[in-house]
Parts: structure tokens; C-alpha cells; sequence
């Protein structure tokens, strides 16, 4: 899937795996932080598996992984855990979900200024990756809502100071049809470009259904080569049609 211009959710995931890919590779600078801004889950799993390729060996996930929710964790233990190093593991990656409770309830003048301390001297052997999905980012940009608009500023100022910022658009039609041809590609079939439109047409570019139901579709149609438009109707369509009921 190289070689085609994507759409920006698709060129900020491209550029963030590369970062990611490199660093892990030694070739390259690793950011103390990120934050993965907006609502289209497709492209947050995508950059999830990127960071979990690259640091966190399979053997060692149990202690070098963590996931943790500001709405059960404060930020303060969060960036304990990340200035204490792992006695188990060389590196630890801490993903921070629910943090729309940074800007919530107050001005939270403590838990920025605690930011502000750990990142000046941020521990090399950590890195943190906030999980921005309170705010949506639409494929085109300049349709972007007053109420997100507001808050994507105000990530920009405070996290946005020390961590790097990938912007999750979603995914628009255009980039869900090729993307779907070419992952039909990759998974051995030609796809056919009516059944591609029909399929995402169906699914409302919804890319974590597309990719779920590519899956089934590669699994029905396998060692024929091809996807045809009847087979998205038979099992997508119609599959659609009885949930209906």
C-alpha cells in the first residue's frame, strides 16, 4: 500500500510508524511522548501495534506494558510509573487513555505543572502515549466543529508542548476504497471496484467493520482470487439485512 498520496489520517500514521519503525531500529530519534489525537479507532490500533512491534518483545509484555485510565489513575502515579525504571524489563511503554480528564472539573494547575517537571528531564527509558478520542477530527480538517476545534487547541498548548502530535482524521470514503483494495490485495484477492464501493458504501466507511468484514470475505473467497460484488451481498449485505430482523 505504497506509492498512493492517503488522505491525513492515513499520512500521520504513515509518518508516525516511521518514527516509531526507526527508532526501535536504532536509526532514528524516539519523542519522550506522544499523543494520538481524535476518534477513529482503525487508526489508533494501527499505531498501537507499531509501538508494541517495536518495544515491547512478546516475552516481556507483562512488564513493560501498561495500560492506564486517568479515570481510575491519577497523572501524578502515571508519571511515577513512568520515572520509575521496570526491574523486569530494559523499557517501559505506558499508554494513557480517558485524557479528556486532563481538561475537565478545574484548570488542573497541578497535574500540568507535574507534566511540565517530568518533561524536562523525561525518563530515555520510557515512553508515554496519550490517547486523545474525546475530540473528532473529520477527513477534511476545515469541517472540524467549534467544540473540537476548542479542545484540539487546548491539547496543542499543554500536551502538544512536549509530545508529538498525530492527528487522527478519519478515514474518508476515497481512502476506505483503496484501502480496502489494497488489503484484499495483500491478502491474496483481487478485489472487484464495484464490490470494493458497495462494501464500503454499506458499512459507512466505518474502517474497524470494513476490515472485519474484508476478513470474511478473504476467508469466503479463498483460493478463488477474486472478490466479486454477489459475494459482498451475500455476506455483508445480506448478513446486514438479518440483523435487521
Amino acid at each position: 500500500m505504497t506509492g498512493a498520496r492517503w488522505g491525513a489520517g492515513f499520512a500521520a500514521v504513515g509518518r508516525f510508524v516511521a518514527e516509531i519503525e526507526a527508532a526501535a531500529a536504532g536509526k532514528g530519534p524516539l519523542r519522550p511522548s506522544y499523543v494520538l489525537v481524535g476518534d477513529e479507532v482503525f487508526l489508533q490500533d494501527r499505531c498501537r501495534a507499531a509501538v508494541l512491534r517495536g518495544f515491547v518483545p512478546p516475552d516481556l509484555r507483562d512488564y513493560c506494558l501498561s495500560d492506564l485510565d486517568l479515570a481510575e489513575t491519577s497523572i501524578f502515579e502515571v508519571l511515577d510509573r513512568a520515572q520509575t525504571p521496570s526491574l523486569m524489563a530494559p523499557f517501559q511503554v505506558i499508554f494513557v487513555r480517558n485524557v479528556k480528564q486532563l481538561y475537565s472539573r478545574g484548570a488542573k494547575k497541578d497535574e500540568f505543572a507535574a507534566l511540565d517537571r517530568y518533561f524536562r528531564s523525561p525518563n530515555p527509558q520510557a515512553l508515554l502515549v496519550f490517547v486523545a478520542d474525546f475530540l473528532r477530527i473529520p477527513s477534511d480538517a476545515r469541517r472540524m466543529e467549534m467544540d473540537d476545534k476548542n479542545r484540539f487547541e487546548r491539547l496543542t498548548e499543554t500536551l502538544g508542548r512536549h509530545c508529538g502530535m498525530v492527528e487522527l482524521a478519519r478515514v474518508s470514503e476515497e481512502d476506505a476504497i483503496r484501502w480496502t483494495a489494497a488489503a484484499a490485495q495483500e491478502g491474496g484477492a483481487r478485489m472487484d471496484p464495484d464490490a470494493t464501493r458497495q462494501l464500503v458504501d454499506a458499512l459507512g466507511a466505518d474502517m474497524m467493520l470494513i476490515s472485519s468484514e474484508l476478513e470474511k470475505l478473504l476467508l469466503y473467497t479463498l483460493g478463488l482470487g477474486r472478490i466479486t460484488l454477489g459475494d459482498v451481498e451475500t455476506m455483508v449485505l445480506a448478513a446486514k439485512q438479518r440483523s435487521l430482523y
